[in-house]
């Protein structure tokens, strides 16, 4: 079994995200962890104390608001609607309640986990964009796998390894083996650019070799091009995949996640895609 975690916002649910874990869960027969990040500090005030010594600011909850009343209502919802759908899954789960600044929070929670699952568009007051800057900066302050779950999810039939020759290519290549020993009969293809579209040589008999300790099913796909282009035109034919990348901020996986770039990627290529990094 390993610790599987879902971050959600704790008061917007994304059943979409939460049924892709629950499928995640039940291919390794393990619990889910909810970690419901409140981010308490938006509610903070600046109070003005007044002692013998004179007045002075510091930033308090007011703990009688109806804003902060409102919010724990909602989260408390969640938290019952999370566990039964995790209950119509057949997969155990557990709560945790994150009160503090998320990012901070997340990169705690990842540290003793296996898999966290992010909403791509998970977000909190001051977070913008898709994936937001919330969800870009716990990918590259988390300290185990990610997966991005895609907004519809029907089977993980594919593999595509994207990878580029790097160490980080890897090394995400290998995390993604070690933890769904549960795929090895997926058909897995290897996704790279060369200059001149071929690749031959040891390293990739070395890699086809490795592979076929763990694959039944393997194929090479090498083009020449740009890496965005290629990269797009490609996932576009491609279904029922699971999409594998290296460290997150680094050249194809940077551009990948470019604001401009980012809505059609999450939006007309629906598949998980999982990160993980050195």
């Amino acid at each position: 079994m390993q610790k599987i975690l879902i971050a959600i916002n704790g008061e917007e649910l994304n059943e979409q995200a939460l049924n892709f874990a629950c499928a995640i869960a039940q291919i390794k027969a393990s619990p889910l962890t909810g970690i419901f990040l409140e981010n308490l500090v938006e509610n903070e005030q600046l109070i003005w104390k007044v002692t013998g010594g004179g007045n002075y600011p510091e930033w308090e909850i007011d703990e009688r608001s109806k804003a902060l009343a409102t919010k724990a209502k909602k989260i408390t919802a969640n938290i019952e609607k999370f566990r039964a759908i995790c209950q119509a899954n057949q997969v155990a789960c557990k709560v945790h309640e994150d009160k503090s600044v998320p990012v901070r929070e997340m990169e705690t929670e990842s540290r003793f986990a296996d898999l966290l699952i992010l909403d791509a568009c998970m977000s909190f007051k001051g977070y913008t964009g898709t994936p937001s800057d919330l969800v870009q900066q716990i990918l590259r302050h988390a300290e185990c796998p990610v997966i991005i779950a895609p907004e519809s999810y029907t089977a993980i039939n594919e593999i595509i390894f994207m990878y580029d020759g790097s160490k980080n290519a890897a090394y995400a290549i290998k995390q993604f083996a070690y933890l769904f020993p549960e795929l090895y009969d997926k058909r897995v293809i290897v996704f790279r650019i060369a200059e001149d579209g071929i690749w031959q040589g040891p390293e990739r008999e070395q890699m086809l070799e490795w592979l076929q300790q763990r694959y039944s099913a393997i194929g090479f796909e090498v083009q020449k091009g740009d890496v965005k282009d290629k990269m797009f035109d490609y996932l576009l034919k491609r279904e029922n995949n699971i999409i594998v990348m290296g460290s997150y901020g680094r050249t194809a996986l940077s551009r990948f996640f470019t604001h401009s770039d980012a809505d059609f990627v999450i939006n007309t290529i629906p598949r998980p895609l999982f990160i993980s990094h050195i």
